[in-house]
C-alpha cells in the first residue's frame, strides 16, 4: 500500500479589498440622522430571516431573495452572513453582517462531511461482496458524525457530482483499471484524467484507489494538491482494501470536521 499526498506550494492567500461599513445590527445612528438605503436593507433583510426561520428555512436561503432585489450578494462567513456590494475591479464592499446562524440540520448531523464508496466496473457478484463487507465500515463512520454514501453502479457522472460536492471528505473508488491505469465506470465508459480534479470540493481530503496498477493510476488520475491518496501496487483485491479500513491506519476523523 501507498500513500502519497501533494503538497501545495507554501503562499498566503490574498484577501479581497474589502471596506467595513458596519459590523452588527443595532449599531447606533447619529441623532436626527435619517434612514439610509442599509437601514431598509437590514430591516427588510431581518424581516425575511425571521419569516424564513418559522418556515424551517436557512437564514442564509431565506434572506437571499430579498438582499438580490437591492443588487447584493450574501455569503456566509462563520456563523454570520455576510452582505456584500460589488465595486469596480475586484473589491468588494461590505455593508452588513448579521450572527450568530445555527447550523443546518446536515451540518449538525454529518459535521465531518460524507465518505463515498463508488463501484466502476465491476460484475455485480464482487460488487455485492464489497457492499456486504463496507456495512461494517459505514456503522463505524455513522457513529463518527460522517454521512456514508455507497454507489454500487457509479458513472463518470457520479465521480465528477461527487468530487464537486462540498460535502466530501473521502471518495473510496473500487473498479477495474487497465495495465495504463486506466479506470472504468460501471457502463465500462474511461473516466477522464480530470475527474478528480476539476472543481473538487473544498472539503475533499482524501481518495483511495482499490484497483490494480495503483502506481499507474495515481500518476494519470490528479487530484488537489492537499489530497491525500492511498492505492496499491500491481495486482489487488478487496482483502487489501478492506485490511486497511478495518485498520488502525485509517481514521478520516483525523481530517477534522468540514468547512462551512
Amino acid at each position: 500500500m501507498h500513500v502519497r499526498t501533494r503538497r501545495a506550494p507554501a503562499t498566503a492567500p490574498v484577501a479581497p479589498a474589502v471596506r467595513q461599513v458596519q459590523t452588527l445590527p443595532g449599531a447606533a445612528r447619529p441623532a436626527g440622522a435619517q434612514p439610509s438605503k442599509l437601514d431598509s436593507i437590514e430591516k427588510r433583510a431581518g424581516d425575511d430571516w425571521q419569516r424564513g426561520v418559522a418556515r424551517g428555512d436557512t437564514a442564509q436561503s431565506a434572506i437571499a431573495a430579498g438582499a438580490e432585489a437591492w443588487g447584493l450578494s450574501v455569503r456566509r462567513e462563520g456563523r454570520s452572513l455576510v452582505f456584500e456590494r460589488a465595486k469596480g475591479g475586484s473589491g468588494a464592499e461590505r455593508l452588513q453582517a448579521f450572527g450568530v446562524i445555527d447550523s443546518g440540520a446536515y451540518e449538525a448531523a454529518y459535521k465531518n462531511g460524507d465518505v463515498v464508496f463508488l463501484s466502476g466496473n465491476l460484475d455485480d457478484a464482487w460488487t455485492k461482496r464489497e457492499w456486504d463487507r463496507f456495512y461494517g465500515v459505514a456503522k463505524w463512520l455513522a457513529n463518527n458524525d460522517f454521512r456514508v454514501v455507497m454507489n454500487p453502479v457509479a458513472l463518470i457522472s457520479d465521480v465528477r457530482a461527487t468530487t464537486q460536492d462540498s460535502r466530501t471528505k473521502v471518495i473510496i473508488w473500487s473498479s477495474h483499471a487497465d495495465s495504463d491505469g486506466v479506470l472504468y465506470d460501471a457502463a465500462q465508459q474511461q473516466l477522464p484524467d480530470d475527474v478528480l480534479l476539476a472543481e473538487a470540493g473544498k472539503n475533499l481530503q482524501q481518495v483511495i484507489f482499490s484497483a490494480c496498477f495503483g502506481e499507474k493510476v495515481n500518476v494519470r488520475y490528479k487530484t488537489p494538491d492537499r489530497v491525500n491518496e492511498i492505492y496499491w501496487e500491481g495486482k489487488t483485491t478487496s482483502d487489501d482494501l478492506f485490511g486497511f479500513l478495518f485498520s488502525d491506519r485509517w481514521n478520516p476523523v483525523k481530517f477534522g470536521e468540514n468547512q462551512q
